[in-house]
């Protein structure tokens, strides 16, 4: 495409990390991120993950650890449909007896990365180290699945760790990558695809009308937001969109809570659940960090099957789900509802915001 600033080779992309242990710099740094909290809802009892039966083992309560969460046996996550009182404020679930298969951060399936006060990014692996990994400004950033390549917006620019390659783009819509890590969604200024390897930008169809788009873990969907704050599911090759129901509808009968959903932050293997901040309507998007799980096909927001508030829940891109809770406990689900971790964060990552969930 004539004049396209992405048209260049990028191959030599890769992972600029630097191997600093950010234990003693974190815990002179305690400049306070402000989080956003899920409000919790009275009666909020339906499990939404459950945990598998079979294998389990029984460890000692650790008193340092908040009680586990209630779980049922062998249930995947359901559809908001099947729960008897669904509500549209973001939940929390009482604490309850199941036990994690760990309560050890060794356990900890993929890689966790955060943002501290100062715009760098952390990467946190089972072993507990942390590193630094972009230390560049940015005012957006996004982590490739795999986990070893970093797209950020600074100035307007779209930047690719660990290369000297630079776009202009709409720093409105976060950079989102695709589950094999070879293309970028992003706005340049339209929505498009930006193909990584070659610079090719594709422009979405005008028809799909939104903004902040999101794959779902299996690339089949798209997931994204409209200027109102309803939220939209599309096939990734499609021209159109289909509306999630009741979510950010001015009509009270149809949206008594007034919820709303601008950004969509993960989506699981289909599509068929997001995470994402759980907003008013009219709301311009704020805060990008997800306290919120809602079905797409209902509209529904799912009770968070933890104990507290939460602080952020993305899902992977194997399908498990991340949750971190405003006392430093992080909890991964499998697909099939196990509860395989629950285990306190490292004291120097509790002042950061949690940024991506990879493998």
């Amino acid at each position: 495409m004539s004049g396209n600033p992405f048209q260049r080779p990028l191959d030599e992309i890769a992972e600029s990390v630097r191997n600093v242990d950010l234990y003693e710099r974190s815990l002179r740094r305690s400049r306070q991120i402000g989080r956003r909290r899920a409000a919790a809802v009275s009666g909020a009892a339906l499990v939404v993950l459950g945990l598998a039966g079979a294998g389990l083992f029984m460890v000692p309560p650790d008193p340092d650890l908040p009680p586990p969460v209630i779980a049922s046996p062998t249930s995947p996550l359901p559809s908001a449909a099947s729960s008897a009182s669904p509500s549209r404020s973001a939940p929390t679930t009482p604490p309850g007896k199941a036990v994690p298969r760990s309560r050890s951060l060794s356990a900890l399936p993929g890689r966790v990365f955060y943002r501290t006060g100062e715009n760098q990014v952390v990467r946190l692996t089972a072993d507990g180290k942390r590193t630094t990994v972009l230390e560049a400004p940015h005012e957006t950033v996004a982590v490739s699945p795999s986990g070893d390549r970093i797209a950020y917006v600074v100035d307007g620019k779209l930047k690719l760790s660990g290369s000297d390659f630079a776009g202009t783009v709409d720093a409105d819509q976060i950079p989102a990558w695709s589950p094999d890590g070879a293309k970028l969604l992003i706005a340049a200024p339209d929505p498009g695809v930006l193909t990584v390897s070659t610079g090719v930008f594709t422009k979405l169809p005008k028809s799909l009308g939104g903004k902040n788009f999101r794959w779902s873990g299996d690339g089949t969907r798209l997931i994204y937001g409209t200027s109102s704050c309803r939220l939209k599911i599309a096939d990734a090759a499609g021209t159109s969109g289909r509306t999630v129901p009741g979510i950010g509808d001015p009509e009270t009968a149809r949206n008594p809570d007034g919820s709303a959903v601008c950004r969509p932050v993960s989506a699981d293997r289909a599509g068929g659940r997001i995470t994402a901040p759980l907003v008013s309507v009219g709301s311009d998007g704020g805060y990008p960090v997800a306290d919120t799980i809602v079905d797409t096909a209902t509209g529904e927001v799912l009770p968070v099957p933890v104990t507290g508030r939460v602080d952020g829940a993305l899902f992977g891109p194997d399908g498990n789900l991340l949750i971190r809770t405003s006392d430093s406990t992080l909890y991964v689900f499998a697909p099939d509802g196990t509860l395989l971790v629950q285990a306190r964060e490292p004291a120097a990552l509790q002042n950061m915001e949690l940024l991506a969930y990879t493998d």
